[in-house]
């Protein structure tokens, strides 16, 4: 799966808007990529220098307003010039953004909670970003913004706002909600640059210059083509080594994995299934991203024998004491798995060749997504093998014993059998300390940088 650098087919203009001030450079963006992952006879030195340019991939954006975007492919791009609220741990657990953010705070009800920046934080055209920035953000992704953003779901639950000063915003809520702080995982915009700007144009001439607080700025767009971005000397989470990126516009999502092959683009994304054929590329594993997938065995609560929790704790665990406790099952088992889903097919045939071994009947689908889908809403199965995706931990502990899920297989008991994570690869030239999460590949960019 790749995850915010992967490409579509594109179309539109070229911005015509002028910058704010000129850009503080006196070279053009290459527009050939610069690495060279051929061996060197002496290992360089991997001292931090500031310089240097690299290729990652993206979608055709419908616009650059990281609130009124749709594609959550392109949201992972518009991170490198927006910085949002909160960020995520290596656990994938919710902290304020230590860039901008200096608190936030819940009330003892759970039902407000107040955010407080930092002091002296500006946004790349030298105004300060302040609370009244939050304000505007929250109220774009309320009233205007598409009901397809990215980001609009974030707000359903906030019902007000209040601003105390420049650096401090109370957030009210419907509800009390102790875990809305995954829900301010969305970026903020410069209301002095954005108020009055159409929310439904999406390729308004300042929708596609952004202006933004993140470690890189925009530099050029031309559509079909790419969009350049350079460092922003006034990030609030530091200054980046590197010094320009070029986001290339690729006319298919796999065209990525291949431009990757390639060495067109330093930074890709593999899925587990993708990462061996990238190691005999000799291409680097830099990290590996919080688990995201979560691969289970789901059981038909409709088939009272799977009532037994035993029973079920054998099926997903099999070793000879526990297969045991099947010995009287009176049925042949159907099991079935989405013939999509690489991973889960491998359980699935792993399960069956074990009951097998073990005496117990059973028979395996293998089944288009489409039939799949319709095995399970009809309840037509015994076992499915499936996989969710974990938006949140506080998911995980839950799905180990009931499913509650979005294949759906509502109320369905459960049998974990792993979790997995995608693998970020990057070319060899590019180090620094790596430390990427599922919303954010290129969190901590800013320590990047290039050796050749």
């Amino acid at each position: 799966m790749l995850l915010g650098i992967v490409i579509l087919a594109a179309c539109g203009g070229q911005s015509n808007l002028q910058p704010l001030y000129e850009p503080n450079f006196e070279t053009n963006l290459p527009q050939e990529p610069q690495d060279n992952d051929e061996e060197q006879d002496e290992a360089p030195a991997l001292a931090p220098t500031h310089g240097g340019h690299i290729n990652i991939a993206m979608p055709m954006p419908q616009t650059l307003n990281p609130l009124l975007n749709s594609d959550p492919h392109l949201a992972q791009v518009l991170r490198l010039i927006f910085e949002p609220l909160v960020v995520f741990d290596q656990n994938n657990s919710p902290i304020s953004n230590p860039a901008i953010i200096e608190s936030i705070v819940f009330a003892p009800s759970g039902q407000s909670l107040t955010v407080t920046l930092r002091e002296n934080i500006f946004w790349e055209d030298g105004m300060p970003i302040t609370s009244t920035d939050i304000q505007f953000s929250i109220n774009i992704l309320r009233w205007n913004a598409p009901q397809t953003a990215v980001y609009r779901q974030n707000v359903e639950n906030i019902t007000s706002t209040n601003i105390s000063d420049a650096r401090t915003l109370h957030i009210n809520l419907s509800a009390p909600n102790w875990q809305m702080m995954y829900s301010l995982d969305f970026p903020i915009i410069p209301s002095h640059y954005y108020t009055g700007v159409s929310t439904t144009n999406l390729t308004a001439p300042r929708n596609m210059h952004p202006i933004g607080n993140g470690p890189f700025r925009f530099h050029s767009y031309v559509a079909a083509s790419h969009l350049g971005l350079m460092s922003n000397d006034n990030a609030p989470g530091g200054t980046p080594y590197i010094q320009f990126i070029t986001a290339t516009i690729l006319r298919d999502i796999a065209d990525a994995d291949h431009a990757f092959s390639r060495g067109l683009i330093d930074v890709f994304v593999a899925s587990q299934s993708e990462a061996g054929r990238m190691r005999a590329l000799g291409k680097n594993p830099a990290a590996v991203l919080p688990p995201h997938n979560l691969d289970f065995i789901a059981f038909n609560r409709n088939n009272s024998i799977f009532d037994d929790f035993s029973l079920r704790y054998a099926i997903g665990n099999p070793t000879t004491e526990n297969f045991a406790v099947l010995e009287y099952i009176p049925q042949e088992l159907t099991i079935i798995a989405n013939e999509q889903n690489i991973q889960a097919v491998m359980y699935a045939q792993n399960l069956y060749s074990q009951l097998l071994n073990h005496g117990i009947e059973s028979i395996l689908y293998i089944l288009p997504p489409e039939i799949f889908s319709s095995q399970i809403n009809s309840g037509n199965f015994d076992l499915a093998v499936a996989t969710i995706y974990l938006q949140n931990p506080e998911n995980w502990d839950f799905l180990q014993i009931f499913g509650n899920t979005p294949l759906p297989l509502d109320d369905l008991p459960i049998i974990e059998l792993g979790r997995r994570g995608n693998i970020l690869f990057t070319s060899t030239r590019l180090h620094g300390d790596f430390s990427p999460t599922n919303t954010h590949i290129f969190h901590g960019v800013q320590n990047w940088f290039l050796i050749y």
